[in-house]
C-alpha cells in the first residue's frame, strides 16, 4: 500500500496534503514514506499517526526531513487503541537533529508516542536554536517532572506559540519550572531574586508586590458578590477590585521578566497538587503573551494554594482570552470568588467550569456577574450538579446579560421550571445563540421553544450586521453551496481519477516488476555466461596442461618403447640360446633316462637277491635267538654253582675275598662242579 501511494504521488505533483492515519504501515511503510519525503517538493502536511511505527521507522522519517524543505506540518501521534507509534531513547538524537537543521517545519504532533524524559531532553536540545516550530503536541508521553523541566528550560529561547503537555504525570516540580519560565514571580518577599534586579530599590519593589497581592486578595475575598455593579450611593465591589488590580499591575511592572512567545498552553490532567497549580496561576500576573490556558483536572481545593492565586491573577492579566478549569475541584466558594474577578476582567472570552459543584449561592454570584459582564462569550457549566433552583437563578442573570453567546449546561439536574426560566430569559436576551441542555430532565416542548428562540437570536444577529456584510454573506453562502456541489463533483472525479491512478500505478508497478525481473534474468544469464566463460578458460587451461603432459608421456613412452625393444631383443636372444641349451639338455635327459632305466633294472634284480638274502638271514636270526634263549636258560640254571654267578666280574671279586680270608699263598677250595 505504501509503495502504491508513493508511486502515485511521484507521478502527481498537485497534492499538498497526505493523510495515511491508521493504516498500519509499520517500519517498512515508514521507510517507503521516508523515501517519498526525500523526493517530494509539493507536500506540506503529512499525517502518519497510528501506523504501528517503531523507533526504527521513526528514525527513517526524521532523517528524511533533514533534507526535505516543504513539509510544514507532521503528525506522528498515536490514537487510543492499536497501531500505536512508538519512540524510544534511540530517537532522541535524530529528533534533536531535525529541530536543529530543519527550518521549515512549523507543526509537530507527537502525542502518545512514549517519548519519556529522554525524548523530551532531545526535543529541548533541538528547540534551543529552532525558530520555525510554532506548534508542539507532546501530550500523554509520561514526561514527568524531569521532561517538563527540560521543556521549560528552552521556552524563552524557542519560537513555540502552542504547547500541549496534558496527561504527562507532571508533578509540582515540573509545573513550578514551567510557571517560572512563563513569568511567575516569587511568592515571598525576596529582594535578592533576579526578577527585581531592574528596580531602583529591590527591597521596596518586592515589598510593594507582596503588599499588592495581599491587598487584592483581601479585596476580592471581602467583596460582596451581590453588589458588584455600581448603584446609587455606591460604586460597587467590581470597581474596588479593579483599583486593587491596578496597584498590583504597577508593582508587577517593576519586575524584570523575560517572557516566552507561548500563546496557548495545555497542562490538563497532570498529577501536580495545588502548590504547582498555584504557581501556574501566579504566572498570569506578569505574562502578557499567553492567550489560552487549560488547567482542566487540576487540584484547586486548597484555598491558599488553589483558587486564591486565580482570583489575584485574573484581574491583573490583560491577554488571557480562554481559560479551562473543568473538574478543577473549585467548590462553591471558589466559584463565588472566581465570579467576582471574572466580572472585572474585560478580556476573557471563554471560560470552562464543567465538573465543578455549583449551588444556589454560587449560582447567585454568577447571576450578578452575567448581568454586568459583556466580554465573556462562552461559558461551560456541564456536569456541575446544578439543580432547578440554581438553574432559575442563572436564567435570571442570563436575561440581563448582553454579551454571552454560548452557554453549556449539559448533564445537570435541570427540570421544566428551569426551562421556563430560560425561555423567559431568551425573550429578553437577543445575544445568546447556543444553549446546550442535553442530558437534563426537560420536556421536549420547552426544548423546542428554546430552539426557536435561539434561531431567532441567530437571525437577529445576522440582521444586525450592515447590509454590505449581509450581501457578502449571502454571496458567500451561495458560493459555499456551489463549492459543495463542485466538491461533490470533484470528489467523484477524484475517486475516478484515484481509481485510474491506482490502475496506472498497478500497471506501472507491474511494468517495473517485469523490468526488474528481466534485469534480474539478464543478470542471472550474464552471471551464468561469465561462469561458463570462466569454466571454458579453466577447461582450456586443463586441456593445454593435459596436452603438455601427453607430449611428455609420449616422449617418455617412446623412450621406454625403445628401451623395452632393446630388452625384448636381448630376451629373444637369450630365449634362442636357452632353446638350444634346452635341446641339448633334453637329449642328455633322454640318454640319462635310458641309462637310468638299465641301471634300475639291474638294481631291481640286486634288490630281489638282497630281499631273499634278508629273508634267509631273518630265519637264521630266529634260530640263533632260540638257541640263545635256550643257552640263557641253561646258564641261569647253573649260575648258583659257578663262582660269581652269571657275572664274571662278580666271580673275580669273590675269588679276591677268598684269598684275603685264607691268606696270600693259600689256594681257594674249588667249588664242586655240577654234574652235567
Amino acid at each position: 500500500f505504501a509503495k502504491a501511494v508513493a508511486l502515485t504521488l511521484s507521478f502527481c505533483s498537485r497534492y499538498t496534503e497526505l493523510n495515511l492515519s491508521g493504516n498500519a504501515l509499520g517500519d517498512q511503510g515508514a521507510q517507503t514514506m521516508a523515501t517519498l519525503l526525500l523526493k517530494t517538493t509539493t507536500l506540506t502536511t503529512v499525517d502518519l499517526s497510528a501506523n504501528d511505527i517503531s523507533s526504527t521507522g521513526m528514525n527513517f522519517i526524521l532523517r528524511s526531513l533533514l533534507i526535505n524543505r516543504t513539509v510544514k506540518a507532521l503528525d506522528l501521534s498515536s490514537k487510543t487503541g492499536s497501531n500505536r507509534n512508538r519512540f524510544s531513547k534511540l530517537n532522541a538524537g535524530p529528533l534533536e537533529d531535525l529541530l536543529l537543521r530543519n527550518s521549515t517545519l512549523q507543526r509537530l504532533n507527537l502525542s502518545t508516542c512514549c517519548l519519556g524524559s529522554i525524548g523530551a531532553q532531545g526535543l529541548s536540545r533541538g528547540l534551543v536554536e529552532n525558530q520555525s516550530l510554532k506548534f508542539l503536541d507532546i501530550s500523554q508521553n509520561d514526561l514527568g517532572d524531569k521532561g517538563a523541566c527540560y521543556i521549560a528550560s528552552v521556552l524563552k529561547e524557542c519560537a513555540l506559540e502552542e504547547l500541549n503537555l496534558a496527561d504527562n504525570n507532571i508533578c509540582d516540580e515540573g509545573l513550578i519550572s514551567l510557571a517560572c519560565s512563563l513569568g511567575s514571580l516569587p511568592n515571598k518577599m525576596d529582594s535578592s531574586s533576579p526578577v527585581w534586579s531592574r528596580a531602583m530599590e529591590a527591597t521596596k519593589a518586592a515589598a510593594a508586590y507582596a503588599d499588592s497581592v495581599t491587598f487584592l486578595r483581601k479585596t476580592v475575598l471581602d467583596a460582596d458578590e451581590t453588589a458588584l455593579w455600581p448603584e446609587e450611593g455606591s460604586k460597587g465591589s467590581a470597581a474596588e477590585i479593579k483599583d486593587a488590580a491596578k496597584a498590583l499591575q504597577l508593582a508587577v511592572k517593576a519586575a524584570e521578566v523575560t517572557l516566552p512567545k507561548l500563546k496557548i498552553l495545555n497542562v490538563s490532567n497532570n498529577t501536580a497538587t495545588s502548590i504547582g497549580v498555584r504557581c501556574m496561576a501566579d504566572a498570569l500576573q506578569a505574562n502578557n503573551v499567553l492567550e489560552k490556558l487549560s488547567l482542566d483536572h487540576c487540584d484547586h481545593r486548597d484555598p491558599d494554594n488553589g483558587y486564591y492565586s486565580l482570583i489575584v491573577s485574573l484581574p491583573v492579566n490583560s491577554t488571557l482570552r480562554h481559560l479551562g478549569l473543568s473538574h478543577a475541584l473549585l467548590g462553591p466558594n471558589g466559584l463565588i470568588h472566581l465570579a467576582k474577578v471574572v466580572a472585572t476582567n474585560e478580556v476573557l472570552c471563554s471560560l470552562n467550569l464543567s465538573g465543578n459543584l455549583v449551588d444556589e449561592k454560587s449560582a447567585l454570584a454568577w447571576k450578578v456577574t452575567l448581568s454586568g459582564n459583556r466580554s465573556l462569550k462562552s461559558l461551560g457549566m456541564a456536569a456541575c450538579h446544578i439543580d432547578d433552583a440554581a438553574g432559575v437563578i442563572l436564567a435570571e442573570g442570563l436575561g440581563q446579560n448582553q454579551g454571552l453567546e454560548s452557554l453549556t449546561l449539559r448533564d445537570n439536574a435541570l427540570r421544566n421550571r428551569c426551562a421556563e426560566a430560560f425561555e423567559e430569559a431568551l425573550l429578553q436576551n437577543g445575544h445568546l445563540v447556543q444553549l446546550n441542555l442535553e442530558l437534563n430532565s426537560i420536556h421536549l416542548r420547552f426544548l423546542s421553544k428554546i430552539k426557536q428562540l435561539l434561531d431567532r437570536n441567530n437571525k437577529i444577529r445576522d440582521k444586525a450586521l450592515p447590509d454590505r456584510y449581509r450581501t457578502r454573506i449571502a454571496e458567500l453562502t451561495e458560493c459555499q453551496k456551489e463549492v459543495g456541489r463542485m466538491s461533490q463533483v470533484l470528489l467523484r472525479n477524484r475517486q475516478k481519477k484515484r481509481v485510474a491512478l491506482w490502475k496506472q500505478a498497478a500497471k506501472v508497478q507491474k511494468l517495473k516488476d517485469e523490468k526488474e525481473a528481466d534485469r534480474q534474468r539478464e543478470a542471472q544469464v550474464e552471471d551464468r555466461l561469465n561462469e561458463l566463460l570462466e569454466t571454458h578458460e579453466q577447461v582450456e587451461q586443463e586441456i593445454s596442461m593435459l596436452e603438455e603432459r601427453l607430449q611428455l608421456l609420449r616422449a617418455e613412452g617412446t623412450q621406454k618403447i625403445s628401451i623395452l625393444g632393446t630388452r625384448i631383443e636381448e630376451i629373444e636372444d637369450k630365449t634362442r640360446i636357452g632353446e638350444i641349451q634346452w635341446t641339448k639338455l633334453r637329449k642328455q635327459l633322454e640318454n640319462f633316462e635310458e641309462k637310468a632305466s638299465t641301471e634300475l633294472a639291474a638294481i631291481h634284480e640286486e634288490l630281489d637277491r638282497a630281499m631273499k638274502a634278508q629273508q634267509s638271514a631273518a630265519l637264521l636270526s630266529t634260530a640263533a635267538q632260540r638257541n640263545l634263549s635256550t643257552f640263557t636258560e641253561s646258564l641261569n640254571a647253573i649260575s648258583e654253582d659257578i663262582a660269581g654267578g652269571v657275572n664274571p666280574r662278580q666271580r673275580w671279586s669273590e675269588l679276591q675275598e677268598v684269598k684275603t680270608k685264607t691268606g696270600t699263598g693259600a689256594k681257594a677250595k674249588p667249588r664242586a662242579r655240577r654234574p652235567t
